[in-house]
């Protein structure tokens, strides 16, 4: 039995009818009609349609109706290079990558846990492999980089059952190294030999084993994203964090109507690590891009008066009030899913917020009437920093680290209430609107 809700039955199947062109850009959508046939009522279906709408995969217009929308070729343009660029990095960013190594047994990966996991959710899930692969070439210095990401779940963790681990409910440690390696296949005593994997990653990719020179490949979990709920008040996912801001931040940029200046996005890699890396928001990379855009627009002679006069958005994710861990935050500030995006303060500077960019924020928040809530750590315990006030080091601007309100942060699934990345995306269009 579907546990879906009539509104996300609704959405899933005009949606689909959209994608498959059983329903045409311009066709007319009836919303009587559409709620007769699927057997809803009619709230639910023009909830539907609106959830279309944000979409862009519906048009509303008042006196003209509701119709499918025309294919816009440049958003999906936008959305391919997107789509493109997050899912090669992001993919890279969680449990694992893997090393070229591999130990006896049954067919297995050897692996490098990434940042810091909560390692016990990553047990008994089905997992894929993502990321880049170098391949030989004639030229030395130009090794070709090819994409993969499989098809397929190739990989689980599996747990010791609780017979041979009888104390597993008291609390285990995993080893890093000997508990978190994924079984990959069980192949026959006759094909038992080391180069296995590299073997199946030349199959895939079509090329010979021997060219394959390294690869930069991770290990991620492949559920997919749901609704939970009674009134799918919440969305459980795989790496929300940081996908949430990393897609509030495009859509911000798109959608936003800004007449003068610029508005320009970074998504760095290796924030989970330090972002202390030629990739990371620990080196010159943004500074030195943003002089080279500024000198290409013939502002060489304003650059430092330009870059001193703009302001920075930290966009990472915060801490949720734990309905069974309430003491583990803050006496009075408790942020709560579902209430909006989280501005986030700290006076170690850990974030690098300030009151006068928080009032900035806070006045864009009231003025276009945005959700928003303010996050601290408690004092006796630290929690983990962002990007923010490493950027701003480089780049000494006002900045503010804003986030939407996870439970299970760095669990292989974490949760997010639905509403609050409305609200995000809100707050960074409103913002690339407003800025002066």
């Amino acid at each position: 039995m579907s546990l879906l809700s009539a509104r996300e039955t609704a959405y899933q199947t005009i949606r689909s009818r959209i994608i498959t062109m059983e329903l045409k850009p311009g066709d007319p959508l009836n919303d009587r009609e559409l709620a007769e046939e699927l057997g809803i009522s009619r709230t639910p279906m023009r909830e539907a349609l609106l959830m279309l709408n944000l979409a862009r995969m519906v048009d509303i217009k008042p006196q003209s109706g509701t119709h499918v929308a025309p294919i816009d070729l440049h958003l999906m343009e936008l959305e391919q290079f997107s789509r493109y660029t997050l899912e090669k990095e992001i993919l890279t960013r969680m449990c694992g990558r893997l090393t070229p190594e591999q130990e006896a047994g049954y067919r297995q990966l050897n692996v490098e846990v990434y940042g810091g996991a909560i390692l016990n959710t990553w047990l008994d899930r089905p997992l894929g492999i993502a990321g880049r692969v170098a391949v030989r070439t004639q030229d030395a210095f130009a090794p070709k980089i090819v994409e993969f990401v499989s098809e397929k779940n190739l990989l689980t963790i599996p747990n010791l059952a609780i017979h041979m681990n009888r104390e597993v409910n008291k609390g285990v440690e995993l080893n890093r190294q000997t508990d978190m390696l994924p079984v990959f296949a069980l192949l026959p005593e006759e094909e038992k030999k080391a180069d296995y994997f590299l073997t199946f990653l030349a199959d895939e990719l079509s090329v010979e084993k021997t060219d394959i020179l390294d690869f930069e490949l991770t290990v991620y979990c492949k559920e997919n994203p749901e609704f939970i709920g009674l009134n799918d008040d919440f969305i459980s996912s795989p790496r929300l964090d940081n996908l949430t801001s990393c897609a509030a931040l495009i859509s911000g940029l798109m959608d936003a109507r800004r007449m003068e200046g610029i508005n320009l996005i970074a998504l760095f890699d290796h924030e989970e690590i330090g972002s202390h890396t030629k990739q990371g928001a620990g080196s010159i990379l943004l500074h030195d891009m943003l002089r080279r855009i500024l000198k290409e627009l013939g502002r060489e002679q304003t650059t430092e008066q330009d870059l001193y006069r703009s302001m920075l958005l930290s966009v990472d994710v915060a801490h949720g009030i734990h309905p069974n861990q309430a003491g583990k935050m803050d006496l009075t500030n408790k942020p709560v899913l579902g209430r909006g995006f989280c501005i986030k303060e700290a006076s170690s500077q850990s974030y690098a917020t300030d009151c006068e960019a928080i009032a900035i924020i806070q006045q864009i928040c009231e003025k276009e009437k945005i959700a928003y809530q303010k996050f601290v750590n408690r004092s006796d315990m630290p929690g983990g920093s962002t990007l923010g006030s490493i950027a701003s080091a480089l780049l000494p601007v006002k900045t503010v680290d804003i986030g939407i309100p996870l439970l299970a942060m760095h669990s292989a699934r974490e949760l997010m209430g639905s509403v609050d990345q409305q609200a995000l995306k809100d707050l960074v269009t409103a913002y690339f609107t407003l800025a002066s």
